[in-house]
């Protein structure tokens, strides 16, 4: 009897890297710089994270967003879970997938915290005013903070606004749109290279 355990099915993931100063997406290197982002904040989390090399983050989620818990252990440090949608190109086609952002780092913390304090500072209510929205913002690159222990890189977001969640069927009827007119431009590429060898040798 297969209970299903082993779907295969694999979370897709994103990650800010201070050290490179880069983003990681799926495994691979992406440019981010300028690129809009869509950010859930219904799927925020924070809590205690041990993120080891070659093991699944150990994580012991707040019971309310920024209610701290006890801390686990000393390799635990505070992390969060997002997800979200980058605007980027991957392969030639723009990425329609959520992602999800997970981290303890420090920088990648900042980042977002500066984010949505920058949305409740401009407005108090924006969240409850917005419920069920995503954020749209664009990635600025990052800074350097050097007022803690260590130094470390913080990505920075403009904060665009405030819109509705791309349903699948929309991501679908996009993506068949985008094929369609790929399609027919390599045909008028046929039919202007069939043109040119008329007049060819």
């Amino acid at each position: 009897m297969d209970l299903g355990f082993g779907s295969g099915e694999k979370t897709e993931w994103i990650s800010f890297k201070p050290s490179a100063n880069g983003w990681i997406m799926d495994g691979e290197e992406i440019d981010m710089n300028g690129k809009g982002i869509l950010v859930d904040p219904s799927s925020i989390k924070t809590g205690w994270m041990k993120i080891a090399q070659g093991m699944a983050p150990d994580c012991l989620w707040d019971e309310k967003v920024g209610k701290r818990g006890e801390r686990p252990s000393e390799d635990h440090k505070r992390g969060f879970s997002v997800m979200v949608m980058p605007k980027v190109k991957v392969e030639d086609r723009m990425n329609e997938n959520w992602k999800q952002w997970q981290s303890n780092s420090v920088g990648a913390f900042m980042g977002l915290q500066d984010l949505l304090s920058g949305i409740t500072k401009a407005d108090k209510d924006a969240f409850s005013k917005n419920d069920g929205k995503v954020i749209q913002a664009k990635y600025t690159g990052s800074k350097i903070n050097d007022g803690g222990v260590g130094k470390t890189r913080i990505p920075q977001f403009d904060f665009l606004g405030w819109g509705n969640a791309p349903t699948s069927s929309q991501i679908d009827e996009e993506a068949e749109q985008r094929k369609d007119m790929e399609e027919s431009q390599a045909s008028k590429d046929i039919e202007d290279d069939d043109i040119s060898n008329l007049f060819a040798g």
